[in-house]
């Protein structure tokens, strides 16, 4: 399982928007420069992210706001979004639930060691991400801006 560009670049982008915790309006550009000092990427477009925010209002995330003022701002507490939900809106389905080498139930799911083993690690790494919300993303960005 690895994380979509897409979004590592929205967990990236709510945590910053969290930080900023008088939850005013946030422009796409703040962010970008933001994620380009402190992440060291420079392939990271304004394009792209206002790409990565509307998706991120479909799903319920942020709001827009238009105007002189305007920009995006979380939709709900950075307390009650998880990664989970982050992920699995922008990705899909972060594990399979059928075999990992087949797009179809082959039917051996109840017999296969791999199957099990890996579901049970699939399951540990899913509920990690359940607990792991964008405001404890938000403490650690602070630790390292400090």
């Amino acid at each position: 399982m690895i994380i979509s560009k897409r979004a590592g670049s929205a967990i990236h982008a709510l945590g910053y928007m969290a930080l900023k915790s008088n939850n005013k309006p946030v422009q796409c550009r703040e962010i970008v420069l933001y994620l380009k000092k402190y992440t060291e990427t420079t392939a990271l477009s304004e394009s792209y992210l206002v790409k990565v925010f509307q998706a991120l209002s479909k799903s319920g995330f942020i709001v827009g706001q238009t105007g002189l003022r305007g920009g995006y701002r979380l939709a709900r507490a950075p307390e009650e979004i998880t990664l989970f939900e982050v992920i699995e809106s922008l990705d899909g389905r972060l594990f399979p639930e059928n075999c990992i080498i087949s797009a179809t139930k082959c039917g051996r799911q109840d017999v296969c060691g791999t199957y099990r083993s890996l579901k049970g690690i699939f399951g540990k790494v899913r509920n990690i991400f359940k607990i792991t919300t964008i405001a404890a993303i938000a403490k650690e960005m602070k630790k390292e801006n400090a």
